[in-house]
């Protein structure tokens, strides 16, 4: 029914997968509103292309590899419009992080989430969606390389190298330690 281009039927599909695919759009674009536009635009894309759906192939990492591609041109799109702004910001923050000024300090929870909202935005665009995929939504590498249309060892590269950065970044702003105490 729903790969006859049934309406009603691919609703029933937005609704089973509408909260994996905004917790993913909104990992992958760090802002609420930015993920819910690429998630329409992920179930958009499905029913635009649901027709080519190959039928040996997981839906849930089909509709994940459309968010992936939804965010990444959405990125593409924000980074144009932000590149002045971001790197004015990054300077900021690395001056007072030089000056000793640094007032990012993890106090509780929430304020674990900025970091790690920081780290993510850190990463290039394929370690995100690296990272997101597997560290966080749980997919295992085989998984994770089928939707990034990758190889098993770039995902695994990809990760490691994620991996580091965020544990280089948390201990840099000494988050690791305060959260082992």
């Amino acid at each position: 029914m729903v790969l006859a281009g049934q309406k009603e039927a691919f609703a029933e599909l937005i609704y089973s997968y509408r909260q994996s695919i905004l917790r993913l759009a909104y990992r992958l674009t760090g802002d609420q509103e930015e993920a819910l536009d690429v998630a329409q635009e992920t179930f958009l894309r499905g029913f635009r292309y649901l027709r080519r759906f190959d039928l040996k192939r997981n839906f849930r990492n089909w509709l994940f590899q459309i968010a992936i591609n939804a965010s990444r041109d959405f990125i593409r799109r924000q980074r144009k419009e932000n590149d002045g702004i971001t790197s004015f910001a990054v300077s900021i923050y690395q001056q007072k992080e030089s000056a000793g000024t640094n007032t990012l300090a993890v106090e509780s929870g929430p304020d674990l989430t900025i970091h790690l909202k920081a780290c993510l935005s850190s990463l290039s665009p394929k370690e995100r969606q690296v990272f997101v995929l597997r560290d966080l939504e749980g997919l295992s590498i085989k998984e994770t390389a089928s939707v990034l249309s990758a190889s098993s060892i770039s995902v695994r590269v990809n990760l490691a190298r994620a991996r580091r950065k965020i544990r280089e970044m948390l201990e840099k702003n000494d988050i690791l330690r305060r959260l082992k105490s």
